[in-house]
Formats: structure tokens, sequence, C-alpha cells
């Protein structure tokens, strides 16, 4: 495996571990994913993406409409989505 892939897949599990990594599966397939966290009362979602053969299917939304959901529950008072552009 290339090292930059064996580091990045690193940093997703130890996101994931802290809790502010959530992935998309369609049975035991990951085809989402993205970081949500709570900054004070500031819900701030990025890095979501989603596998190619997968897009166009509403994924991507599914995940924000999830963060939105969770970090309205835990009062978030606004929600940042971070935006990069598609790859």
């Amino acid at each position: 495996m290339p090292a930059a892939l064996d580091e990045g897949l690193g940093k997703i599990a130890r996101h994931i571990q802290m809790g502010d990594q959530y992935v998309g599966l369609v049975g035991d397939t990951v085809v989402g994913t993205m970081r949500a966290r709570l900054v004070g009362r500031v819900g701030v979602v990025s890095r979501v993406a989603v596998r190619q053969s997968f897009r166009g299917r509403r994924i991507g939304s599914m995940l924000v409409d999830y963060a939105e959901n969770m970090m309205a529950h835990n009062n978030a008072k606004v929600i940042e989505v971070e935006i990069y552009g598609a790859v």
C-alpha cells in the first residue's frame, strides 16, 4: 500500500475513534464519509466524500442531513459546512 494512502487511512481510523468521522455503508461497502464535530455551539461538517460509483444517489446529502440532525439534537446554534471542491 502506498505510504500516503496508509497515512490517510490511519488518520480516518483515528477520527473514527475520536467520534467525529462518519461513514455511509451499503452492505459492507463504505460508499461515503464525512467529518462532523461540535466546536462550542457551532457544528462543523467537512471532508464529505462519496465513492465515485455511488455518486448521484444523494449519499452525500444523507450524510450532511445526518450531521445537521445530530448537531441540532446537541444544541448547535450554527452549522458550518466546509467545501473544498470535487475531486
